[in-house]
C-alpha cells in the first residue's frame, strides 16, 4: 500500500536583486503561518530578501503496515462515533 509523506518544505525568495530563489529545507517537513511569518520577517531584517511563498512537498512512499479486519472495523466504529459526535454538536446532516 502507498501512502503519502511530508518529504520537505520549499521557500520561494525574492532577493534583493530581483531574482526568485527556492530554498529546499530538507530538515522541515511542517510548517504554520506564524512560522512562515518569523522567517519572513528574519529575512527581511538580514536584509537576503523577501519570502514571497512556501510549499509543503510530499511523496509517495510504500507502506509496510497492513490494515487487518479489526483495523478496518475499529476504523468505522470511530468514524460513526465521530459522526453522531459531530451531528449531536451542531446538527449536521450525515446518512
Amino acid at each position: 500500500m502507498k501512502v503519502q509523506v511530508t518529504s520537505h518544505i520549499e521557500i520561494d525568495v525574492r532577493r534583493p536583486t530581483g531574482l526568485v530563489e527556492t530554498i529546499v529545507k530538507a530538515d522541515m517537513v511542517t510548517i504554520s503561518r506564524s512560522d512562515f511569518a518569523k522567517i519572513k520577517e528574519a529575512t527581511r531584517k538580514a536584509g537576503r530578501g523577501e519570502c514571497i511563498a512556501y510549499r509543503i512537498v510530499t511523496k509517495e512512499i510504500e507502506s509496510a503496515f497492513v490494515p487487518t479486519a479489526a483495523d478496518i472495523a475499529e476504523a468505522e466504529y470511530i468514524k460513526g462515533r465521530n459522526a453522531i459526535t459531530r451531528m449531536m454538536a451542531g446538527g449536521e446532516y450525515h446518512s
